[in-house]
């Protein structure tokens, strides 16, 4: 999607750059061609097609088989009010917080997923139950139940960095 001139995952990649992070796009092979136009082929990884799990959860595994000893922090492009401050507090105190193997934020409304950190430890562990037949689920939520999940608070001045894009409707809003 696109906001003012830019594409939503632009967005999303200039903002975890802030950090400094090194920023990779995680798409699905029908995204590929959109993508190239927009990104460097090598800031591009596009799911593998032998993970079969389908959603978030396969780009994630995906990234995880192409870089096995990297924790990822992951954010959803659709998080187009994502602050900088935010992303900086999740790095820390997943940092802070060696035991975890995942690091998300919990609001009133749930669990934000598809912002957060997750370890080479962790989705090591996700990829070994995929391999062996035990992901029940596609959902992230289901992968975090699998995982020694760190949940953080999203605090009041930070809810409407949560606020995503789902529907049409939302489309029409500035961002």
């Amino acid at each position: 999607m696109i906001s003012g001139n830019k594409t939503w995952s632009q967005i999303a990649k200039e903002k975890m750059e802030l950090l400094p992070l090194n920023c990779l796009i995680s798409i699905n092979p029908s995204q590929v061609n959109a993508y190239r136009r927009i990104f460097k082929n090598e800031e591009l990884v596009v799911d593998n097609p032998l993970v079969n799990v389908g959603g978030p959860l396969s780009g994630l595994l995906s990234v995880h088989h192409q870089f096995p000893r990297e924790d990822l922090l992951i954010l959803a492009c659709d998080l187009t009010q994502m602050q900088s401050i935010v992303l900086l507090e999740l790095k820390n105190k997943a940092q802070q917080s060696p035991l975890s193997e995942a690091c998300i934020f919990q609001s009133q409304n749930g669990i934000e997923p598809l912002c957060g950190v997750y370890t080479a430890r962790g989705l090591e562990k996700l990829e070994k139950m995929y391999n062996e037949g035990l992901v029940e689920q596609v959902s992230m939520t289901y992968a975090l139940s699998n995982l020694n999940t760190l949940y953080l608070p999203v605090i009041k001045e930070w809810e409407m960095a949560f606020s995503n894009k789902n529907t049409p409707g939302d489309l029409l809003e500035n961002t």
